[in-house]
């Protein structure tokens, strides 16, 4: 006999894997790529974000996209974004970042350069 308990994770499982892959990530834009990153390392970033009161309109525009748009960043995100990532992965110490997080991170800062080229 199945119990409720085991029904219920069955039909999780279930739900989970017919869930397109794609609804699993989020992309970020920038001039140079558009890098895509886990659903787990988004939560994760909106973790670092959130505990700076400065991260609220750019935990707002994670939060607002889902996984069907693109987070496009203004200049001042994309530092903010940057600082955090560097904090971050300081605090981590040996660890590794999630996937993508510091792939974002050389994309960010290659708009910085790009940028301050253009000057």
């Amino acid at each position: 006999m199945i119990t409720a308990g085991e029904r219920s994770n069955a039909c999780s499982r279930t739900r989970r894997s017919s869930i397109p892959e794609r609804l699993d990530r989020v992309i970020v834009s920038t001039s140079h790529a558009s890098i895509e990153i886990s659903w787990d390392a988004r939560q994760r970033l909106l973790d670092q974000l959130r505990r700076l009161d400065s991260a609220r309109d750019l935990v707002a525009k994670f939060e607002g996209v889902g996984a069907s748009r693109p987070v496009d960043l203004t200049q001042d995100e994309e530092a903010l974004l940057v600082d955090v990532i560097d904090a971050w992965t300081r605090d981590l110490g040996g660890t590794a970042a999630p996937a993508g997080i510091l792939e974002l991170r050389r994309a960010l800062l290659l708009d910085f350069v790009d940028r301050s080229g253009d000057s």
